[in-house]
């Protein structure tokens, strides 16, 4: 795990010195704001505020910068996160990337490094990534979603999520109809699962609940978006 966090902190810096030292293109963005919560506990809800930039700094090269803010209701809390890409397009349809981030909050503080690619083939794309922690608190975490665009200006995506924290495993799955409202507007709506497995000193606890959410997109650029997802454990909870 070594190597990848070493590789990942030399691609991400490799390519910020690279839009320091020539001019370079933002190609999309989007900001997002959504709310979610658990469907057996109103209390159990989650506020967020999501952005991102990914600029190109060479031919086939680009890095993205994610600035994000979670509100858990039932807890009291508020975590901060941000995350730096490194990106590779061998071709229009794929992107290759790193990723190292950060999120800080009173209960959560995790630093986090991985890997992740995109790969479109026709109306398909899918999306996958691997997260791991600098620190034993948090183990690893996993993920893939395959996009179906349905029609001209309508979405539907499937996801799996899951992270493994200190004795903690969460599985997260989930499904997003995504509407292009405007040029650049786009609003979702999605439902879901999650469940936990608890199991530390001999004390084992596990549990589901379904979960719905909701949110309204702002996408800019000529590639109408960011080109990775967010990434980190905030971004997967649906509500505490």
């Amino acid at each position: 795990m070594q190597i990848i966090k070493v590789a990942c902190l030399a691609l991400v810096g490799t390519s910020m010195l690279a839009v320091s030292a020539q001019a370079a293109e933002i190609t999309g963005g989007e900001l997002v704001f959504s709310t979610s919560k658990m469907s057996d506990d109103t209390d159990l809800r989650a506020l967020s505020l999501e952005g991102a930039v990914t600029v190109d700094v060479a031919s086939g090269f680009s890095v993205q910068g994610d600035l994000a803010h979670y509100k858990f209701a039932e807890i009291d809390e508020n975590v901060t996160a941000m995350r730096l890409h490194g990106i590779y397009s061998p071709s229009e349809a794929a992107d290759i990337g790193l990723f190292y981030g950060r999120e800080d909050g009173d209960g959560i503080n995790f630093d986090t490094y991985g890997l992740e690619g995109t790969y479109t083939t026709g109306a398909l794309t899918f999306e996958g990534y691997a997260m791991f922690g600098e620190d034993d608190e948090f183990n690893n975490g996993y993920g893939l979603s395959a996009t179906y665009q349905a029609a001209r200006s309508f979405d539907i995506e499937v996801a799996y999520d899951t992270v493994d924290i200190d004795h903690l495993e969460l599985d997260r799955w989930s499904v997003k109809g995504i509407y292009g409202a405007t040029e650049g507007v786009s609003v979702f709506a999605e439902v879901g699962s999650g469940s936990y497995d608890f199991d530390y000193a001999g004390i084992e606890d596990n549990d589901s609940s379904s979960f719905i959410g909701a949110g309204i997109q702002l996408n800019m650029g000529r590639k109408g978006g960011a080109a990775m997802s967010q990434r980190g454990l905030s971004q997967l909870m649906p509500g505490l």
